[in-house]
């Protein structure tokens, strides 16, 4: 039966490469939106959630490392608009979706390992705190401005 269904174990571990390569791009990206803000506040919260995403996709490749996994070296997707608003948008859905896959594996891991579920749950907590703050400099661009 394993044939066609994977051990969750692996899914969760599959789910967590991508999720991480998705880090990588995220912190780039906002890296890149700060460089080009004209807004020192908002600039100067992005460059530390860029900071900060860094800092997740360390912690997500050393969970990988520890399972014998390596973050791919691949392409960074570039998130562009024509306003800090679509900009930051386009950051913020990149970010729902990576916490929504973050927090679907650890569901699968949750039976199954306690300790990495645990270790995933932390990261968890802080991408929550993370993408609340990149909504708060969403909500604070102007939606019509163009840059």
């Amino acid at each position: 039966m394993e044939w066609f269904w994977p051990d969750p174990r692996l899914r969760a571990i599959g789910t967590l490469e991508a999720v991480a390569a998705r880090y990588r791009s995220l912190a780039a990206n906002l890296r890149e939106h700060a460089e080009i803000c004209k807004y020192p506040t908002i600039r100067a919260g992005l460059e530390g959630l860029a900071a900060r995403e860094e800092i997740q996709t360390d912690a997500l490749k050393a969970f990988l490392a520890n399972e014998g996994r390596k973050l791919e070296t691949g392409v960074i997707v570039h998130l562009d608009g024509a306003s800090n608003w679509q900009r930051l948008k386009a950051d913020l859905a990149l970010q729902t979706q990576m916490l929504s896959d973050l927090n679907r594996a650890i569901v699968l891991l949750e039976g199954h390992d306690h300790h990495a579920a645990a270790r995933l749950r932390d990261i968890a907590a802080e991408e929550e705190r993370n993408l609340c703050d990149l909504g708060d400099l969403v909500l604070k661009c102007d939606t019509q401005a163009l840059d």
